[in-house]
């Protein structure tokens, strides 16, 4: 998938990890905010080429940071119908 070539993600040895797929399941992993965006942007582009259709309402995003880490204010862009 096009995700892979956008060298995001996150370190693993040698390369970068930044899908997980499980029969219907993906999960985006990406180092920043800034990053996750634009693999979202990219999923969605790949989805409406290939006409696959996401259940955005059941589709969440988590943010993992270190305890003592500030919050941000980034808000995930929705997808245009």
């Amino acid at each position: 998938m096009e995700l892979n070539d956008m060298n995001l993600g996150i370190g693993l040895k040698d390369s970068n990890l930044s899908i997980l797929l499980y029969a219907d399941d993906i999960a985006l992993l990406a180092k920043n905010e800034k990053d996750l965006q634009q693999m979202l942007d990219k999923l969605q582009d790949w989805c409406k080429r290939w006409r696959v259709l996401i259940n955005t309402s059941k589709s969440k995003c988590v943010h993992f940071r270190k305890s003592r880490a500030k919050p941000t204010n980034f808000e995930v862009q929705r997808w245009s119908k």
